[in-house]
């Protein structure tokens, strides 16, 4: 008996039936002191199993891209991609294990949401260096992503149509980067999880579509946009600064019990379910002492929830099923280890079996933790040289040069 109990101790131990999103506080912890090179020591202290590999490399790629140690957090980013790829054929021992223990013991591919996400914050890194081309690449990647998302809540994302389109414009692709605003816009008006169309889009339709001389759309766009302002292309003594903003913390999985009918009888059962974090009612930015409008482009938190949302059934069917393969299974063990002879063999054969299912029955908590809540966007025509940018309680010091985009990433929590 000892060492069926044993057994089932050491499985739960190394056979996750810890939920995974207990272990990040601590790295939470360091990041609401401000202590972000504190969080990374943490997160590669702790070192994760392979099932976690994913998660642990896109957390690790946004430390690093904190510190401002942007080849790493790039190279980071390329090996969670390469995994995504990796963990889209799912082996048969890996969803026997997942019948056998939890969804957790299989590796983590990331939600769709994630994997796209994972784009747009790597071209974030190329932006920071002032590496256009690299970002390009990035963008486009996150494009043959959002082709492979399949039906659900979350089949586009404007998010990185708009910063898409921001690149191509950037590198003076002017067709590509209208293309890439039509579709943010197009996303945006759908009603992309409750995220209003931002007026920077709407300045950036009618610049390329009167530069590119396509009359009726921008006349259309005049006609739609009322009187929001008509701005040409920066020139002269003039430069832009484009701030990508990050405020407060993406919701987290915890494992929630939820009672369901399993064969005839009342059993609970372990799920996931978001719990929101910190959220600011609203991020305000400063440059030069002046107020400068910061808008939402992306609500991570509202994605997430509504992901989580539309997965549900999927999830309990699948715990439900598990649910009956291992009762079954603790009949077949305690039948084939003497039924109720043999000492009671059978008995104590079927107890650890039990227990075994209990343990291991814990819901799937990973996610993506160091991801924000939103994502904001300021943008601010500027005369070239110095100026000074504050948000929260960070400071820029950042200098314009004419006929150019600046772009820096703030990230509060």
């Amino acid at each position: 008996m000892r060492a069926a109990l044993f057994a089932v101790l050491a499985i739960c131990l190394f056979g996750g039936c810890v939920p995974y999103s207990s272990g990040f506080a601590k790295i939470e912890n360091h990041l609401r002191a401000g202590d972000e090179a504190a969080a990374l020591r943490q997160l590669e202290n702790d070192s994760p199993a392979d099932r976690d590999r994913v998660v642990f490399e896109l957390d690790r790629a946004m430390l690093l891209q904190r510190l401002d140690r942007f080849k790493e957090s790039a190279e980071a980013f390329e090996s969670a991609k390469l995994l995504f790829d990796e963990y889209d054929a799912i082996s048969v021992s890996e969803q026997v294990a997942s019948m056998l223990i939890n969804d957790g013991a299989i590796a983590y591919g990331g939600e769709d949401f994630e994997r796209v996400l994972a784009s747009f914050y790597a071209a974030i890194n190329y932006l920071l260096v002032g590496d256009l081309y690299g970002a390009r690449v990035e963008v486009m990647q996150g494009d043959e992503r959002l082709k492979r998302i399949g039906d659900g809540k979350y089949i586009d994302d404007a998010a990185l149509r708009y910063l898409s389109g921001i690149v191509f414009e950037s590198l003076g692709e002017n067709a590509a980067a209208l293309v890439s605003y039509r579709q943010a816009y197009r996303v945006y008006k759908e009603g992309f999880f409750g995220t209003p169309l931002p007026n920077s889009l709407k300045n950036d339709l009618l610049r390329l579509s009167k530069k590119l001389g396509v009359t009726q759309e921008y006349n259309q766009y005049r006609s739609e946009f009322g009187s929001l302002g008509d701005l040409g292309a920066i020139g002269g003594a003039q430069g832009e600064l484009i701030a990508i903003v990050g405020d407060g913390f993406a919701p987290i999985k915890r494992a929630d019990e939820i009672m369901v009918g399993v064969s005839g009888v009342i059993t609970k059962i372990s799920v996931p379910r978001y719990e929101v974090r910190y959220r600011s009612p609203s991020v305000t930015l400063a440059i030069d002492g002046e107020a400068a409008s910061c808008e939402t482009i992306e609500n991570v938190s509202a994605i997430a929830l509504e992901t989580l949302k539309a997965n549900m059934p999927e999830i309990i069917a699948r715990t439900i099923a598990r649910l009956v393969a291992k009762k079954a299974t603790e009949n077949a063990i305690g039948s084939a280890a003497g039924g109720k002879d043999n000492g009671g063999a059978g008995a104590i054969a079927r107890l650890a079996a039990s227990l075994f299912n209990a343990m291991t029955e814990v819901a799937d908590t990973r996610g993506w933790y160091t991801l924000p809540d939103s994502i904001y966007i300021a943008r601010a025509r500027l005369a070239q040289g110095a100026h000074r940018v504050t948000i929260g309680a960070k400071e820029y010091n950042v200098e314009i040069k004419s006929g150019e985009r600046l772009f820096i990433a703030p990230r509060l929590y």
